[in-house]
């Protein structure tokens, strides 16, 4: 499956141009990092109700929601990040399909994940909105 996936993303993207892709700022991943991280790595506080999260990958709501925060990352960001942590492509492998150097690719998987963890915290995880789900 792994592989099929992987197959249909080469198809779909040897027509991507590269201004598809933003280009790093990297005055925006230090100031990234100061929200999330202590200054030896560590995160400063992981999401607040992260209590139990193999129950909640288990749950179809998750995927769902997940899904919807996947889906509103940019377009290359999303394909990067799939490639890395869904389809299990090795950094070199996704910096060849996606045409990112190793860098960029390393930004943009920091990116994805910061985004993709504020929208779950807000989406999943926030036990304050009403109707929300909460693990």
């Amino acid at each position: 499956m792994k592989h099929k996936i992987a197959d249909h993303w080469r198809r779909s993207t040897r027509e991507v141009v590269a201004s598809d892709f933003d280009y790093i700022d990297i005055d925006d991943v230090e100031r990234d990092e100061d929200d999330f991280f202590m200054s030896n790595g560590h995160w400063n506080s992981g999401p607040s109700s992260w209590n139990d999260p193999e129950a909640a990958l288990n749950q179809q709501e998750f995927w769902a929601i997940y899904e919807t925060c996947h889906n509103n990352l940019p377009p290359k960001m999303a394909k990067v990040f799939m490639l890395r942590e869904l389809v299990g492509l090795e950094a070199d492998e996704v910096c060849l399909e996606t045409g990112l150097s190793d860098a960029n690719f390393w930004v943009t998987m920091h990116r994805a994940r910061l985004r993709l963890r504020e929208c779950l915290e807000i989406r999943w995880f926030n036990t304050t909105k009403k109707g929300k789900h909460h693990a």
